[in-house]
């Protein structure tokens, strides 16, 4: 990679002298020396990362004559990681820098259809392709047009469909050709080059290939494509690629073909030697490869991803006859969604996770470019929770208190408006995608009501899409009018909002109150939990927005309430308080006590085998069927059990393939943690006091807890 960053840095040249320097030393101030006044603030991208680090291996300045336009431009290049900024392209006249062009521009041509054959030289890390580009014409025709890949690829030869040699030019990864002034055309692209940066982008090793996070495909204004792979690898390997396998054949090396009928803007495919896991499951096929997992890890995988398949599947059915998941240390942190299966990096799995499966509807279907907004990061990150909220497994209702997302607002989401939060503004924008968005969106099913937000999704993803990538106008739209206001108040304002609850107070026969708010006033509808003696009860009060930021709500109740807890589950209202009292806040600073009987229940370093003298702050473990101290414990929080198994909120559970875990009170006023029976996976409780979980640590039952808000009601 350090190699190949000098080689281009070595082969750099400008129309503007010294400009490649000024590039390379990130000298922004001297940069803009040579630009319009226009421009000025343009550059920053030189001194700072995009949004999943590009820039960090610093940047060159080349020249990209235009003969076909009579024109000069010149390319910022730097190698690139997909769902980021790509090349910086501008235009120079008489020496100076006068016009950004964004990655956003068509120039009147588009990309429809790639059909690809590829090869690799594993000793030297290069992959080779030879595609064809299916293309017509998309809005005003200039006299060129940009086609991109990544810098490290270069081009040996452009051909069109009668064999005729295309003259192009190439800078960096950027590709310039004339526009033939056709409604449609097919060029065919000859390319390679090195892949050898792991854990940022693509790698090839001995025993393995990953393009994904590469740009290793002809891409234009990052517009969706379908297309087909056919990838030539050695005989013992294994091709996955994205959509449906069409063909393999295998003789000195191994053939395999792919065809992806769904348009997306991201392509991914790995190849290697892998070990591979199936399972049918309700028509569809689940696949786990990886080098990394043992086969118990991969068996446990294919348990847990079936039922969140199943899930989004709801909204509209997969469109794929299976979804599988590659395992590899050659990806970086995380994980990247390629639609018909994921790509995760090692340490993640085995794990229930939603995120990743459900960008196949939200950010497949609706095909996301990243260059506006991280929309489909938003939907992504929300049904995290949602999915277990309400997937199949566990009690709904339990469920629906537990894994409700308690906020916690971020400096950065004061940016900027989340409508403009693109790959363009950096960091900021996976600020506003991965957190914020999720917030709102978790906030629209609340006001709109599950199964209006529901419906909603499901007509969405029924409708055509345009002739672009999906945004969040997209959505607002098929909600229809009277939840515009929704929309503009959450996309267009950069602050969250703050609420100030004064004067709750009972009279004329209802709870009353008055909310203040500072910054931007909002109109949002905010959930109040009321208690009377020992019984609680949720209601909804909707807060409108005024100009002067005070509004009042009143809420009928035939009978004065004690106390009343603002938003408890932390759905809105942001504050430095957390939720009180969650097993998953509290256990983890606590001591830890394991019982002799309990070794194999948790994996634990630095734990005593003495009963601790003091309760208080302490994580016990323990079998209460050999351990007489847990009973008055687990009694406190209603669990009783015999010799097989432990009872809770009447139903039974085994201890070999259920876990308990609860925080209980003392009479010290602290809290002691308790935890017993087997899984495989830490248990996975939400903001649970008390949870039940599976032997996979899948949440069946338990009990919330929330804030510790109480307001007194006069």
């Amino acid at each position: 990679m350090i190699q190949w960053v000098l080689a281009l840095s070595l082969l750099a040249t400008s129309p503007i002298e010294g400009l490649n320097d000024l590039a390379k030393a990130r000298n922004i101030d001297g940069i803009e020396a040579l630009a319009s006044p226009e421009l000025k603030g343009s550059f920053a991208f030189l001194r700072r990362q995009g949004a999943f680090g590009v820039g960090r291996f610093g940047w060159s300045a080349i020249d990209l004559p235009d003969p076909f336009g009579d024109r000069e431009f010149v390319v910022f290049s730097t190698p690139l990681t997909t769902q980021d900024y790509g090349e910086m392209i501008y235009r120079v006249e008489n020496g100076k820098i006068v016009e950004h062009i964004p990655e956003t521009e068509y120039r009147g041509a588009v990309i429809d259809h790639l059909d690809m054959e590829i090869s690799f030289d594993v000793p030297a890390k290069v992959a080779k392709f030879s595609t064809w580009a299916n293309l017509r014409k998309k809005g005003d025709i200039d006299d060129s047009y940009f086609v991109r890949l990544g810098p490290n690829f270069k081009v040996s030869s452009v051909t069109d469909d009668q064999g005729k040699a295309v003259e192009y030019q190439q800078a960096g990864g950027t590709i310039l050709l004339p526009n033939p002034g056709k409604d449609k055309w097919k060029l065919k692209f000859n390319y390679e080059g090195v892949v050898d940066t792991p854990r940022f982008s693509g790698a090839i090793v001995d025993d393995e290939v990953m393009l994904t996070n590469d740009l290793w495909w002809p891409a234009i204004a990052r517009h969706p494509v379908t297309f087909t792979t056919k990838t030539t690898v050695p005989k013992n390997w294994l091709v996955v690629a994205q959509g449906e396998k069409t063909a393999e054949s295998t003789g000195e090396s191994k053939t395999v073909s792919y065809k992806m009928d769904l348009p997306i803007c991201w392509l991914s495919l790995s190849a290697g030697a892998f070990k591979h896991k199936s399972r049918m499951v309700g028509g569809k096929e689940y696949h786990v490869w990886t080098k990394e997992m043992t086969d118990e890890e991969m068996e446990t995988q294919l348990e847990l991803l079936p039922p969140v398949i199943q899930f989004f599947s709801k909204l509209k059915p997969l469109p794929f006859s299976s979804y599988g998941q590659v395992v590899t240390k050659l990806y970086g942190g995380g994980a990247l969604e390629a639609y018909s299966y994921a790509t995760y990096g090692t340490g993640w799995l085995p794990d229930e996770d939603p995120h990743e499966p459900s960008h196949t509807w939200f950010g497949g279907i609706k095909a996301n470019t990243y260059m506006t907004t991280f929309w489909n990061e938003s939907w992504a990150s929300f049904s995290e929770n949602w999915y277990r909220r309400e997937g199949a497994i566990g009690d709904v209702n339990a469920k629906r208190k537990v894994f409700v997302d308690a906020i916690r607002t971020q400096p950065g989401w004061s940016a900027m408006p989340m409508r403009n939060a693109g790959a363009f503004v950096g960091p900021p924008a996976s600020i506003m995608g991965y957190g914020k968005g999720s917030y709102v969106l978790q906030q629209l099913e609340y006001e709109m009501g599950r199964e209006q937000f529901v419906a909603a999704t499901k007509k969405w993803l029924e409708t055509p899409a345009p002739d672009r990538g999906i945004e969040w106008e997209d959505f607002a739209e098929v909600c229809g009018p009277e939840w515009q206001w929704f929309f503009d108040q959450w996309l267009d304002n950069s602050a969250w909002p703050t609420f100030d609850v004064k004067n709750v107070r009972y009279e004329d026969g209802a709870l009353k109150g008055t909310v203040e708010q500072a910054d931007v006033p909002y109109r949002a509808k905010v959930e109040i939990l009321v208690r009377t003696g020992k019984e609680s009860q949720s209601y909804s009060a909707q807060i409108e927005k005024t100009l002067g930021g005070v509004s009042t709500f009143s809420i009928p109740m035939s009978v004065k309430p004690d106390a009343v807890n603002i938003d408890p589950f932390g759905r809105l209202i942001s504050m430095p308080r957390r939720i009180a009292n969650s097993w998953r806040s509290e256990s983890r600073r606590f001591k830890l006590y394991v019982g002799p009987n309990a070794k194999d229940w948790i994996e634990a370093k630095n734990a005593s085998t003495e009963w601790p003298k003091e309760l208080d702050n302490q994580l016990i473990v323990a079998d209460p069927r050999t351990e007489p101290r847990m009973k008055v414990l687990l009694n406190k929080v209603g669990v009783t059990w015999d010799s097989e198994s432990f009872s809770y909120r009447g139903k039974q559970y085994p201890f070999v393939s259920s876990t308990f875990v609860a925080l209980v009170p003392l009479q010290s006023g602290g809290w002691c943690g308790v935890r017993m029976g087997a899984s495989i996976r830490d248990p996975e409780v939400g903001n649970a006091q008390v949870a039940v979980t599976d032997k996979f640590g899948r949440f069946l039952d338990g009990q919330e807890s929330i804030r510790p808000d109480w307001i007194e009601v006069k």
